[in-house]
């Protein structure tokens, strides 16, 4: 078979399989979601009947989730892959953002981080969806006072943790939700096991053409994900 039309199909750019955009996520294992209007459509084109109202719904339950992923860029993860996501990449990804931190000369040392963490947490708990703006008004009311610059490492720390996740959906602009409300809390995965997971998503919606893996290959590292 053609292996343009292999990899349009694994990418379900045609015939696509689900109806239910949070499965499309699922399917994937994670998809970029840098620019906020066009991950709505990136996700909806890959469903039977493309629909903006079903992605939100499914944003707004909990059921897709944006954050700080790979590369330190956004990416979109289901519910169900969140807490795997998390084990396997954000070791990674606080890496690169502290690396990003110190070529910008920013340093955040640990107890401020936890301090604004806690802050930051408790105010998306209790707006259970809370802007930027509403988290510079919770810093505010205990003095604490900073640039954009370092507000914006600050809530990305807190999305690697498990601490923050996506809120509702907004025409223009991100919002954060405590993750622990958010994301139902799952079952401590293996990192073998997980690894094996991540891989067989990535050559099932990625490959250039069909190949089986068998789970020895995932686990010797044979197609480890980069």
């Amino acid at each position: 078979m053609n292996p343009i039309a292999i990899r349009l199909l694994s990418q379900q750019l045609v015939a696509p399989q689900f109806s239910d955009p949070a499965e499309v996520v699922s399917y994937m294992g994670a998809m970029q979601a840098q620019e906020y209007r066009m991950m709505r459509w990136a996700v909806a084109m890959r469903t039977r009947r493309p629909s903006a109202k079903a992605f939100k719904r499914a944003f707004d339950n909990g059921r897709i989730i944006r954050l700080h992923l790979m590369r330190g860029t956004w990416q979109l993860v289901s519910a169900e892959e969140y807490w795997m996501m998390i084990g396997l990449c954000a070791p990674k990804a606080i890496a690169v953002t502290k690396g990003w931190m110190s070529s910008n000369k920013i340093s955040i040392p640990d107890e401020e981080l936890m301090r604004v963490r806690d802050i930051l947490a408790r105010r998306a708990a209790d707006l259970g969806s809370a802007t930027k703006e509403d988290l510079v008004r919770a810093l505010a009311e205990k003095d604490i006072r900073m640039d954009d610059h370092r507000l914006s490492y600050h809530i990305r720390m807190a999305e690697m943790s498990g601490t923050l996740c996506s809120g509702e959906l907004l025409p223009m602009k991100a919002t954060y939700a405590l993750a622990a409300d958010k994301v139902k809390p799952m079952a401590k995965m293996d990192k073998d096991e997980a690894l094996i997971r991540f891989t067989r998503k990535y050559f099932q919606s990625r490959q250039p053409k069909r190949q089986r893996l068998s789970q020895g290959d995932c686990a010797l590292g044979r197609f480890h994900p980069r």
